[in-house]
């Protein structure tokens, strides 16, 4: 696992609600392989998951998770409702040492991340 993530238990946000902060190109089994991330499964109104929590060394608490025949690849990001999306980025890409182009959607920016491997 990065030196930077710790896998934490799942905990209340500070703000009491979290939501998806940004989606980044990774493969859940990555997770497990790379950053031995301990996957556990849950459901919500979209169907089953395999997800992680982990804190990054700002002391940010970020939930990593996946649907489990979702028809897009990668993992989403979850943050407190008050994170800034785009500082929680930069700092997860560099604790699981990620290019930007890892991430392919980040909640209000302003431009959308172009997707990867796109030839103009």
């Amino acid at each position: 696992m990065a030196a930077s993530i710790l896998q934490i238990t799942p905990e209340l946000w500070p703000s009491g609600y979290g939501e998806a902060i940004a989606m980044i190109d990774v493969a859940p089994e990555r997770l497990v392989d790379c950053y031995g991330l301990e996957l556990f499964e849950g459901a919500d109104n979209l169907g089953y998951y395999r997800a992680a929590a982990i804190r990054l060394p700002s002391g940010r608490m970020l939930g990593l998770l996946h649907h489990v025949g979702a028809p897009y690849q990668g993992v989403e990001v979850h943050g407190d409702m008050h994170e800034d999306a785009q500082e929680a980025a930069a700092e997860l890409l560099q604790a699981m040492e990620l290019p930007e182009s890892a991430v392919t959607w980040l909640r209000d920016a302003a431009v959308a991340p172009e997707p990867a491997g796109r030839a103009d």
